[in-house]
């Protein structure tokens, strides 16, 4: 059962420059770019959920260098109930291939600015520069 809970990953690498993946949803399912994000089954930790939503819309598994935690939290209304969503930034490494799942047709690996362009929701865009602070660049 899912439950009112999400998590969003600010998924970045070094290389050499600070650069940002986003995903393009199919238009079935909105047609934005948006920073990986997703549900949170019942007894599974955020944590946890972070790492499955990883693996199965964009393949990354073993190339997590570190996860850093506490990057900023949002709540929204869906349907008249409110949805808990934590953020975290996940590093990857510089050569890390992604594998796109169904529910998204497209990626990027971008510049803060050139992300932020994109980004269809602001909690999107204000995790991206709450990452860049966590880094202190």
């Amino acid at each position: 059962m899912r439950l009112p809970l999400e998590v969003q990953a600010v998924i970045f690498r070094l290389k050499p420059t600070l650069e940002f993946l986003i995903l393009h949803r199919v238009p079935e399912k909105g047609g934005f770019w948006q920073n990986l994000s997703g549900g949170v089954e019942e007894g599974e930790s955020l944590l946890n959920a972070l790492k499955r939503e990883l693996k199965e819309e964009v393949g990354i598994d073993k190339q997590i260098k570190r996860i850093i935690e506490d990057v900023y939290f949002y709540e929204w209304e869906q349907a008249g109930q409110k949805i808990k969503e934590w953020m975290f930034a996940v590093e990857v490494y510089s050569n890390t291939e992604v594998k796109l799942s169904e529910e998204h047709d497209e990626y990027r690996w971008c510049d803060a600015e050139e992300a932020k362009a994109l980004l269809k929701w602001e909690d999107t865009k204000i995790a991206i520069d709450r990452t860049i602070q966590k880094l202190k660049f």
